[in-house]
């Protein structure tokens, strides 16, 4: 990581306290580390082998497959419920 610099944000209460969840479950070391894991989606990562990789490998075929069948596409609604039922699932197995 090059040199930092020290940024002060102003965030609406429900995006700080997902900034603490997603501290609070270990699945980032900070806060600052979040934020950056966020702003990396949107750096631009041309010429990235493994990116490429999972493009050709996972990407395409998933889009040829949809294109052949778009049945199997979710709803918002449909995605949203898939989402929070995988959430509770995983709260409930970090709880044990």
């Amino acid at each position: 990581m090059g040199a930092t610099r020290k940024v002060v944000l102003e965030l609406p209460e429900e995006d700080a306290a997902l900034l603490d969840e997603l501290v609070a479950s270990g699945a980032y070391p900070s806060n600052a580390a979040s934020v950056s894991a966020a702003l990396d989606m949107f750096r631009p990562h041309d010429n990235d082998p493994e990116i490429d990789r999972w493009i050709e490998k996972v990407g395409i075929p998933l889009l040829e497959e949809i294109k052949r069948d778009p049945s199997q596409l979710l709803t918002l609604e449909e995605f949203d419920q898939e989402l929070e039922a995988h959430r509770r699932n995983r709260r409930a197995a970090q709880a044990q």
